[in-house]
Formats: C-alpha cells, sequence, structure tokens
C-alpha cells in the first residue's frame, strides 16, 4: 500500500468525513450508496437527500457499511462493502445472482477523490477492504460493479494490477478469497 495512506471504517463520528467526499450529490447523482440497497423505485423516488438519511440512519445503527481512505488526515477514498445480506437488490438480479451457496461479501462501491484518481488509491482501498472484511470473519468477497465504468481502461486496469482481485469473464465482476489464517 501507499505510504501516508490510511483506512478507517465508517462510523458516525467520521459520518462528516463521508459528506465531505461524496459532497451534494452523494458521490454520484445522489446514491449515497443506497443502490444495491432499495428496490428502484424507492431508490430513485428518494435520491439525493433521502438516500443521505437512509444511509445516515444505516451507520448510526453500528453497522461499519465501508471504509474510507485517508491522506495527510483529509478523505479521499471510500469503499462500500458488507455480506451479500446487506444488498436485497442483488439477491433479485439476474446478471448478479450468487454463484454457489457459499456467503460472500460484496463490494458496491468504490469512489476516490478527482485529484487522487489514478495513483493507486483504488487497488489500495480493495486490498483495505478485504483485509478488515476478513478481520469482520468474510471467506469470500465479490464486487458488484456494473455498467459503463467497467468499460473504462483505468477500471480493468485496477482488475489487473491488483492482485487481491481477479476478473471474472467480461463482466466487471470480482472477487478475491480472503487469506485463510
Amino acid at each position: 500500500m501507499k505510504p501516508g495512506l490510511r483506512f478507517l471504517p465508517l462510523t458516525p463520528a467520521r459520518w462528516s468525513h463521508l459528506e465531505a467526499l461524496f459532497g451534494e450529490r452523494g458521490a454520484c447523482g445522489g446514491c449515497w450508496c443506497m443502490y444495491w440497497r432499495l428496490a428502484r423505485p424507492r431508490f430513485e423516488s428518494q435520491k439525493g437527500a433521502g438516500n443521505r438519511r437512509a444511509f445516515k440512519k444505516l451507520v448510526d445503527t453500528g453497522a461499519r457499511p465501508g471504509i474510507l481512505a485517508y491522506r495527510d488526515g483529509q478523505p479521499i477514498g471510500w469503499c462500500a462493502f458488507g455480506p451479500r445480506e446487506g444488498y436485497p437488490v442483488l439477491g433479485r438480479s439476474r446478471i448478479l445472482k450468487p454463484v454457489d451457496g457459499r456467503p460472500v461479501w460484496s463490494v458496491t462501491c468504490l469512489f476516490v477523490a478527482r485529484p487522487h484518481r489514478r495513483r493507486g488509491v483504488t487497488v489500495d482501498l480493495l486490498r483495505a477492504a478485504a483485509q478488515h472484511a476478513a478481520r469482520r470473519g468474510a471467506g469470500v468477497s465479490r464486487t458488484s460493479s456494473r455498467g459503463p465504468v467497467c468499460r473504462r481502461p483505468s477500471a480493468r486496469r485496477v482488475m489487473s494490477r491488483s492482485r487481491v482481485v481477479r476478473r471474472r469473464g467480461r463482466s466487471c465482476g470480482w472477487s478475491w478469497t480472503a487469506p485463510q489464517n
């Protein structure tokens, strides 16, 4: 991992750090990491402030839905992950349905602030997420990224350069198995 980077789980005390990183738009069009958690009509109807409140409520329950990356004390990146059952939309997806009966954790969001992109932060976020997930009992983790971002050369580079992830077919699903102790 790059020197000077620090990774900490999102907690209620760090909520303001996520808000600073995401800005008013919630990182991407008012998502606030609720895309995979809510039925599509509900997600669409509460885009923006409603999704922000829903995600804040989740964080306030004590859930640790991901990790923040820091450089020089400032939040510069985010990775959302957790047990797959925390993302009900994944369970209803034809394309992203479970491949077997093993319990898995899913990575559903990667976000890096623009000035810090193309510097390896995403790969380090994935590695840190794998370590955090393993400490919390995860055995197998899979990402759920789909859509236009996955066709970008930068997304393919992240998948191919990182040793904790491997590309699965032509889709943008990645998986890794946590190190066994």
